[in-house]
């Protein structure tokens, strides 16, 4: 699926009827080369910041530059510990909010990759009549009213959700993470490029592609292969050919179809080179192919998971998700 554009994000807000003034400027890659071509002064711009949590799971920040976040303290009030989060390397940006680093704003979650995201937003966007966001490129600058980007928000069925990123809370065992409740019920499924391409260059020596092959050929007899429309090799899994409660069953199929992905993929793009060439563009490929067929499995575990009660910490706000 191709990734929205500025002119679809300019559109958007007009359609809902929401005021924006447009900025057009040479490509910038500091908030100051971006205040000094705006020249409205420093107040009311914005930096966004996409973290990533040990489990995967992916949290934009959007804040006034003058907030000061400490990502321990909010890593503890998230209740992922004091080092549980750490900054999405570029790959990750790209793959997940489908923009530059430079260009990270809110506006990124119209895109389906980013579906998953947590949005926590800095209260102090509700005591400035503007903010300033890049529109998904670095070369142009809007703003918009606090009451403007809420409404952008609720057109993508995303509740807008303002926090004090500022506050020190002693979280304990009598005081519980403030903001647990924002943490994301499933991981991301966008994995970093980078990782994957890793796990591929050390499975090599262990798992040639012809040994592969023949490991798939013996799932015929599960009924683990298809066709798809195309007529190319395609591994599916029906809810009735797995024990979606028994995880190491769940995680089998899963596996197999990362094997079988990456094969077809190879074999597209590689052209018979060996497996250590293997650049990201695969892996991300294989990452967006995947994405859909993981998404149904886990979502699938997850609600056999809750009717059976076993809420693993998420607790009972979880449902309501």
């Amino acid at each position: 699926m191709a990734s929205i554009t500025a002119d679809e994000v300019l559109s958007l807000l007009t359609e809902r009827g929401v005021a924006f003034k447009r900025y057009e400027h040479p490509p910038v890659s500091t908030v100051e080369e971006q205040v000094e071509y705006c020249n409205v002064g420093g107040k009311g711009f914005s930096k966004n910041l996409l973290l990533k949590d040990k489990k995967g799971r992916i949290y934009l920040i959007s804040a006034l530059t003058t907030t000061t976040i400490d990502l321990k303290i909010l890593s503890q009030r998230l209740g992922l510990g004091k080092g549980g989060l750490r900054f999405a390397p570029d790959e990750v940006v790209q793959a997940v909010l489908q923009v530059s680093s430079r260009c990270v704003a809110p506006f990124a979650l119209m895109n389906e990759s980013s579906r998953q995201v947590a949005l926590l937003l800095d209260k102090n966007f509700q005591t400035v009549p503007h903010i300033f966001f890049h529109p998904l490129t670095s070369n142009m600058t809007i703003s918009i009213e606090p009451s403007g980007l809420d409404a952008f928000l609720q057109s993508i069925k995303r509740t807008p959700s303002y926090v004090d990123l500022e506050a020190v809370v002693a979280v304990g065992k009598d005081q519980p993470p403030d903001l647990a409740a924002h943490v994301p019920v499933d991981a991301h499924l966008a994995n970093d490029p980078k990782d994957i391409s890793e796990v591929l260059k050390s499975n090599s020596e262990q798992l040639p592609v012809k040994k592969a092959e023949a490991t798939l050929k013996g799932n015929l007899t599960m009924g683990l292969q298809s066709k798809d429309k195309a007529g190319a090799k395609n591994s599916y899994t029906t809810i009735n050919e797995v024990n979606i409660a028994d995880v190491q069953s769940l995680v089998s199929n899963m596996l197999r179809k990362t094997v079988s992905a990456v094969i077809s993929e190879i074999s597209v793009n590689t052209k018979g080179e060996h497996l250590n060439d293997i650049e990201s563009d695969v892996a991300r490929a294989v990452s967006r192919r995947l994405s859909p067929e993981f998404e149904g499995l886990v979502v699938m575990f997850k609600n056999t998971a809750y009717t059976q009660g076993f809420f693993a910490g998420i607790g009972s706000k979880s449902l309501d998700r």
